[in-house]
């Protein structure tokens, strides 16, 4: 019995695979459902179970696709809320894209940490040293004079991360413009912070390169100046750009909720 039963297997798997055709299945009561009904249940399904739906049989893979603007630009628009300008600004112009592709590709691309000249230039960048840097450049730095002061008014608050995070509306920072031409803007629309007039007259460059310490990967060099990692923040699909000194952030307000770098720097070492 066993024999027959791995044979009887196998020859199925031998068999060229079809989808189904629930249209055609008389027992099964779901297509009893007209159209209208169907897609209104589809609607509370999750996105992952929705997606599922595509692949069951060719008539719910029909009234998928002629449906695909009521399904799925409402999950698009909900999941884009609140995110990055430069990840999402792709994918809403993408009008000959379906609603369903633009919603798994930018899911997708939310992920990747290898930035576009097109991401990188798009808006100015939150920059600040870390504490590894040294008093000397956090002299320098509004973040962490703003930082001072109000330890200063508030001498209960607590730890730099504290003071950060409750009053973080109240912290500075400095703004850098990487450029289309390979060079960056040292400030932006605001009168030169103190580093940039500091370095008045040091024309500062970018370029990607695909190394770091010998070890492969995808980051940014400014000048001769030690490479700058590149990941994501999951919640706004923002930008971190990071070594064992500096830390720029693209939306600029996230700069406030990266307190935790400052202990990111032993790795950057290696």
């Amino acid at each position: 019995l066993a024999r027959r039963l791995r044979e009887f297997a196998a020859s199925q798997l031998e068999q060229p695979r079809k989808k189904l055709d629930l249209v055609q299945q008389k027992d099964c009561t779901i297509t009893k459902l007209n159209p209208e009904l169907l897609l209104h249940c589809w609607l509370f399904l999750d996105f992952k179970s929705r997606a599922s739906t595509i692949v069951v049989c060719q008539h719910w893979e029909r009234l998928v696709k002629q449906n695909d603007r009521m399904l799925w630009r409402y999950a698009c628009e909900e999941m884009w809320k609140n995110k990055a300008d430069e990840a999402v600004l792709p994918f809403r112009r993408a009008v000959h894209m379906r609603w369903m592709t633009r919603y798994s590709k930018s899911l997708l691309s939310a992920q990747d940490t290898r930035i576009t000249t097109a991401e990188l230039c798009y808006r100015p960048w939150a920059f600040r040293f870390k504490a590894s840097a040294g008093i000397y450049w956090q002299n320098f730095d509004p973040y962490w004079q703003s930082i001072e002061e109000l330890r200063r008014l508030h001498p209960l608050a607590g730890s730099n991360e504290e003071i950060v995070k409750g009053f973080g509306k109240q912290i500075t920072y400095m703004l850098r413009r990487f450029r289309a031409d390979g060079r960056m803007a040292m400030w932006v629309g605001q009168d030169p912070d103190m580093l940039s007039r500091g370095m008045e007259g040091t024309d500062v460059k970018w370029r990607f390169t695909k190394s770091r310490n010998g070890k492969p990967g995808h980051f940014i060099k400014l000048n001769n100046w030690p490479s700058l990692g590149i990941s994501r923040v999951p919640e706004s699909w923002g930008w971190v750009l990071q070594n064992q000194w500096v830390v720029y952030t693209s939306p600029p307000h996230l700069m406030t909720q990266m307190q935790h770098l400052d202990r990111d720097v032993e790795r950057w070492w290696r």
